[in-house]
């Protein structure tokens, strides 16, 4: 057990980002530049296309935000897929939330928030000061998040990936 969190260690500090993310479970397509290694716990449900840029300190954001609907839903849990689509661009300690497709040619600004998806070929930047929705809303929503609750890792993996219609490893 210790030696395993040793290896995980090792592995994260010096093997090369692209590789890296492939070791976790990221999909990522051809000639993509990454010099991050933050993909969240269900890195599974990232998708990098062809010729990307993700630069240093990006944080890729898988699930989150259930801490405060978990005081009605006690077991409630939030997940949803990121999806960087070919030649896109996101600039250095962006987050990409749940949830989020990048668009084809699109460019994320440094330092950016990206809470819902960026059409193909735009320029984004900034933190995203839109109004939240209102947290029932949140608990019904479907289509673009799925809710899990408190089962084991594989299983999980299993539901997520089945979901969102990728091929269950």
């Amino acid at each position: 057990m210790i030696l395993g969190k040793i290896v995980r260690y090792l592995r994260k500090k010096y093997m090369p980002a692209d590789k890296y993310a492939r070791y976790v479970g990221v999909t990522v397509g051809k000639n993509c530049l990454i010099a991050t290694k933050h993909f969240s716990t269900e890195p599974y449900l990232i998708t990098i296309g062809d010729n990307c840029q993700i630069t240093y300190g990006v944080h890729f954001h898988t699930h989150g935000g259930a801490h405060v609907a978990r005081r009605q839903m006690p077991q409630f849990d939030v997940f949803g897929k990121i999806h960087v689509k070919d030649w896109a661009y996101i600039g250095s300690t962006s987050h990409i939330m749940p949830g989020v497709t990048v668009g084809e040619g699109s460019l994320i600004a440094a330092g950016s928030i990206v809470t819902r998806s960026v059409p193909d070929g735009e320029v984004w930047g900034g933190y995203q000061l839109a109004e939240f929705a209102v947290l029932k809303n949140i608990l019904n929503a479907t289509s673009r998040i799925i809710l899990i609750q408190n089962i084991c890792r594989l299983k999980k993996r299993k539901n997520c990936c089945c979901h969102f219609r990728m091929i269950s490893l």
